[in-house]
């Protein structure tokens, strides 16, 4: 299988949908904090959509070139730590990869091809965000050389 990571386009949009509320999906079995909204497909079809058109936003996908698929997406945003040095970070939000093309390589290729726009951009400082019941995603991360940043707690208010 041969694979090409390209800047997503808006010919991406419906694919995008499926696999980045797959992911929601995902996040809300793991933790009920994460319990998605009724209208996920909408919700996230609008936030795909402002994504592709903000400078701020970075999406890719990892498309397998024998059938012209779109088996994975990494999205990240820009952000500027004010406070802190290095100021320019990347914050990666999401990361999703097609079931049937697990264990490829192909979170290791999106990552890499961001890490590449990043070091063009002259970013420093690459972050990673997710639920932390999301063990896959804990161990991808850690095995690409990410460390604890920050801590996050809640309580929650009823």
């Amino acid at each position: 299988m041969k694979v090409t990571v390209r800047f997503a386009n808006e010919g991406d949009v419906d694919t995008l949908v499926r696999l980045i509320s797959r992911l929601k999906d995902l996040n809300s079995e793991l933790d009920p904090h994460y319990t998605t909204v009724e209208n996920l497909e909408e919700v996230v079809r609008d936030y795909i959509n402002k994504s592709l058109n903000s400078p701020e936003t970075l999406m890719l996908v990892a498309e397998d070139e024998d059938n012209k698929k779109v088996a994975g997406v990494i999205r990240a945003q820009y952000i500027d730590r004010l406070f802190y040095v290095p100021r320019k970070a990347l914050l990666i939000t999401d990361i999703y990869i097609d079931p049937r093309y697990r264990r490829k390589g192909l979170g290791t290729l999106l990552l890499q091809k961001l890490e590449e726009v990043a070091r063009g951009k002259r970013v420093e400082l690459i972050i990673a965000s997710y639920p932390a019941g999301n063990i896959i995603a804990d161990q991808f991360f850690t095995k690409k050389g990410f460390k604890p940043l920050q801590v996050e707690k809640y309580k929650h208010l009823r």
